[in-house]
Parts: structure tokens; C-alpha cells; sequence
């Protein structure tokens, strides 16, 4: 729904964008699609924000297996502190989630051959988030972890 789907760039902009604007300004991000996308959740608002980072990405010269090897380490990292034996913190699961998401988004839309490569398995990672909101039986963290792993053995 549009209130999940405002969660990504809302916590992206609290998280990356509102602790260091200049850099993403001087990058080409537009803040006021992202804060836009963030308030409506709306695929259409979704699809031009997130168009224009990866605009911003490629016109930085940016290296998208090196940003997906990143996200993917936050998503595992997170997801590892969140998912206890005896408990889940909800936030940082859907902040888990949010990265491995932006890793699959990005992966989607490279061409490059190592990121077209490493689709499947961040596909595969993406799927052990079984629902956008903390499960009473979350994946095991290792199970994550390694498949994180797999992730940045293709991508290395």
C-alpha cells in the first residue's frame, strides 16, 4: 500500500539525505521528488524518485555493484541486530528490509554485467524477508548472512 511504500525514501531521506544534503544536491538528487514519494507512497511518485537517483548514480560515475555490495552489507548487518532467538526488532528489520530492496532496485536497473550477474541472488535475498512487517518467525539471521555472502561473491 501507499503507506508502506512511503516508508523507503522517508527513511532513506531521515537516515542518508537530511545528514549530509549537499552531497546529494551537488549529485543531482531532487529532494522534492523524494519527499514527495516519501508522503505519497504512490508507484508513480516511487518510480520518479527512485529514477532519479539512479540518474544521479550514473552521472556521478558511480559504481553499482559497489553501491549494491553496500546496501547489501546494511541489509545484512541490520537484519542480524534485529532478529534475535528470542526476539525482533521491528524497525530495524524494515530498515533490513528497505536496503535489500534498494540493492535489488538498483541491480534491476544496472546494465553492467557483474550487477546483471548478481540479480538472481539479490532477488534470493529479498525473499527471505517473508512480509514487509516484522514476522512472529522471522528467516534465521544466518540464513541472511549467507546468502549476503553470495551477493558479494558475485559482485566481487
Amino acid at each position: 500500500g501507499a503507506e508502506a511504500g512511503g516508508v523507503l525514501p522517508s527513511q532513506g531521506l531521515l537516515e542518508t539525505f537530511d545528514k549530509n544534503p549537499a552531497i546529494y544536491r551537488s549529485a543531482g538528487v531532487d529532494e522534492a521528488l523524494l519527499r514527495k514519494a516519501g508522503k505519497t507512497g504512490a508507484p508513480g511518485d516511487l518510480k520518479a524518485a527512485f529514477d532519479n537517483i539512479d540518474h544521479a548514480l550514473a552521472k556521478a560515475g558511480g559504481d553499482p555493484a559497489a553501491v549494491i555490495k553496500g546496501l547489501v552489507d546494511i541489509a545484512s548487518g541490520l537484519y542480524s541486530e534485529a532478529v534475535k532467538p528470542d526476539s525482533v526488532d521491528p524497525i530495524d528489520y524494515q530498515h533490513s528490509l528497505g536496503a535489500a530492496l534498494s540493492a535489488q532496485r538498483l541491480a534491476k536497473a544496472s546494465n553492467e554485467a557483474k550487477t546483471m550477474s548478481a540479480r538472481a541472488d539479490v532477488d534470493a535475498l529479498v525473499a527471505l524477508w517473508p512480509q514487509p512487517s516484522a514476522p512472529d518467525k522471522p528467516t534465521p539471521a544466518s540464513q541472511v548472512l549467507a546468502q549476503a555472502s553470495r551477493v558479494e561473491l558475485t559482485l566481487s
